[in-house]
């Protein structure tokens, strides 16, 4: 077996808020080329006993009986120290929420079964509902906003929280000096602006929310307590004990440069009318776009206007997605993601090398003939030699005029680096071209590289999550660049699109937020394929993206003689639905397969907080020996 070198930079940008790189050879590529061998670690089947989970019973204590019972634990396993004094029970430990990283932020789940009211807590809080006499078991937590704004502050369970405590009552505090000298966020208007009791909507178990607006670095302390409805005390009654704080930033107008196009196509072979247009909110706050119209231009009828519906919000991260679903000519992707924005006309709204551009004021709503407010221009995109129109849809440089391919998918794609939309004001340098069929089949003179298109919606996994995962290497023992971390195989065998054999990278991804994922999949937003420009005198390699081989979990041995499992990463569509089976390339998306739960007697996959997942991204090799390879992926996901 001969060794096949091959120079490769690996790089993932999590953009779960915070987004933060790991390398897999921690070397120049350019400089410190090294060999990638067969594997001598073969993987073998994990044994595919069913695990079977016993809830755990944990002991309470009843103070109104003064003895103590069993009650089995609540949903939310993963609390901080569940049978002891949780650490934020006074204001010294209070837990600091995050606010470097993309909204919703959540504190971690707290039982407070042993919490208890502090020496030297505030006075007893103004907001308290008619059905509550007092309070019990508090717990404290801090939030310093980096910007000023509204947010809104919730243990509502439905919001969602791992909140169980079935009477929450939320308070929020400034200081003028640490643990003391504490003043209840003041009235707006309204008597009780910084505390809450039994306002979730609708009203769930008693529990808590606050709307207000919060000033950039002030810490707040936010303490959360116990009702107690006459006395009774509904820990003690039904032992659900856990506490979750969320924080969400209220969505608030865009501006130039907030919201991007980040996608699109004007037809497809199948019709003028398979078109859609992708927005991304570039930002980790939540943007209003209620009103805003999405502009076209037709040569034979003029201008086309789609008004986005009042009150739609993009969240932090977030996409929304129009497309024409006129009946008998409509938008073909359908099935990848529900569409936010509808389109229904009796003619072609997007026109082929025109130009569309995402706007907000210029009307004349109430018909004086002045415009209401000045004509903003969000983001736009044209193209060159486009019909002279009273508006220029061009930023800088137009993009080159095209025609649709024949076969194949495709899409206009805004370029990614280092984890991040590139918005250069320019057109042509800022987006490429991606299709599933053959890159040299395009006829522009834009950047043709083998992809897949992937629109997204308000209801696709995203990157404003604040869900933030830490990784590490599958065996911590070895290099970055050591098997069973990259395992490179020259004997692969059946697998299509890997003339030169496959490439594994394998990478351990822990949940370190107070939330469970649900979903969570991997965006390739570089990746050396098919059509990627060469950099220097370097060849670049042709990876495609595969599923795990297999349709199962496998195990791998680490140094210390440990298994761990390995989860199936899946290629989702339509990279994996095209005739020729060509795999993955730039823009493609594989889904991780997650541990399964048992939720309302059906099973959902979820990766709990602190839970962790191993996964191998697996890539088919068609390039020579001496080519660069290197992909990057951004992590998009639900909570």
């Amino acid at each position: 077996m001969r060794h096949w070198r091959m120079f490769v930079v690996v790089l993932c940008v999590l953009m779960f808020g915070a987004g933060f790189i790991f390398s897999a050879s921690g070397v120049k590529a350019q400089r410190n080329p090294y060999k990638l061998a067969a594997s001598k670690v073969k993987p073998k089947p994990l044994n595919q006993a069913t695990r079977i989970q016993t809830p755990i019973v944990r002991q309470r204590k009843n103070t109104k009986g003064g003895r103590y019972a069993a009650t089995l634990a609540s949903k939310s396993s993963q609390a901080i120290n569940p049978t002891a004094t949780p650490p934020n029970d006074e204001c010294s430990g209070a837990i600091n929420i995050p606010s470097t990283v993309g909204f919703p932020v959540f504190s971690p789940v707290v039982d407070v079964t042993e919490a208890s009211i502090g020496s030297n807590e505030p006075s007893l809080p103004t907001c308290l509902d008619f059905d509550d006499t007092g309070v019990d078991r508090s717990v404290w937590f801090t939030f310093t906003p980096q910007d000023s704004g509204p947010f809104v502050i919730s243990t509502c369970e439905n919001a969602p929280t791992g909140t169980t405590v079935q009477d929450t009552v939320l308070t929020l505090y400034t200081s003028n000096g640490g643990c003391g000298g504490f003043t209840e966020v003041p009235a707006n208007g309204r008597s009780v602006f910084g505390c809450d009791d039994n306002s979730c909507d609708p009203d769930v178990n008693g529990q808590a929310v606050i709307s207000t607006s919060l000033t950039a670095n002030t810490t707040y302390y936010i303490v959360v307590r116990e009702g107690l409805n006459n006395g009774y005390e509904s820990i003690d009654e039904t032992g659900l004990a856990d506490v979750q704080v969320r924080i969400e930033r209220t969505a608030i107008p865009a501006r130039v440069g907030d919201i991007l196009i980040s996608e699109f196509r004007l037809s497809a072979n199948r019709s003028s009318r398979d078109e859609f247009i992708e927005l991304y909110n570039n930002t980790d706050i939540p943007r209003r776009i209620g009103n805003f119209r999405i502009r076209a231009f037709d040569p034979d009828f003029g201008y086309y206007e789609f008004r986005i519906p009042a009150g739609t919000n993009i969240p932090a991260r977030g996409h929304y997605l129009i497309a024409d679903v006129s009946s008998g000519r409509t938008y073909s992707l359908g099935s990848l993601t529900a569409v936010d924005g509808k389109i229904f006309i009796a003619s072609d709204f997007f026109i082929d090398n025109e130009g569309l551009a995402l706007v907000s004021g210029g009307e004349d709503a109430d018909s004086d003939g002045a415009e209401d407010s000045p004509l903003v221009e969000i983001d736009k995109v044209g193209f060159t030699g486009a019909t002279n129109s009273p508006f220029s849809f061009i930023e800088g440089t137009g993009l080159n005029r095209y025609t649709a391919p024949g076969t194949g998918e495709y899409s206009f794609l805004r370029k990614f680096v280092n984890g991040k939309p590139v918005d250069t004001n320019d057109n042509a340098a800022d987006f490429i071209v991606v299709t599933t069929g053959n890159p040299t089949s395009f006829t522009t003179n834009v950047t043709t590289i083998f992809g897949a298109p992937g629109p997204q919606s308000t209801t696709s996994p995203y990157r404003g999550v604040n869900l933030s995962t830490r990784v590490s290497l599958l065996d911590t023992a070895r290099a970055a660049n050591q098997t069973p971390n990259v395992d490179r195989y020259l004997d692969a065998v059946n697998i299509a699109n890997a003339t030169q054999g496959t490439l594994a990278f394998r990478r351990t991804f822990t949940n370190i937020t107070g939330a469970p994922i649900t979903r969570l999949r991997f965006r390739f937003v570089n990746l050396t394929t098919l059509g990627t420009p060469s950099v220097g005198k370097l060849t670049q390699a042709d990876l495609r993206a595969l599923s795990s081989p297999g349709g199962g979990r496998v195990a791998i041995t680490r140094t210390d003689g440990t298994q761990v499992a390995i989860s199936n990463l899946t290629l989702e569509p339509p990279a994996n639905g095209t005739s020729t089976g060509a795999g993955g390339g730039l823009n493609s998306t594989v889904r991780a397969s997650l541990p399964t739960v048992l939720q309302g007697g059906m099973s959902v996959e979820q990766l709990a907080p602190n839970e962790s997942v191993s996964l191998e991204f697996l890539f088919g090799v068609n390039s020579p020996r001496g080519s660069i390879a290197r992909f990057s992926c951004i992590v998009e996901a639900l909570p």
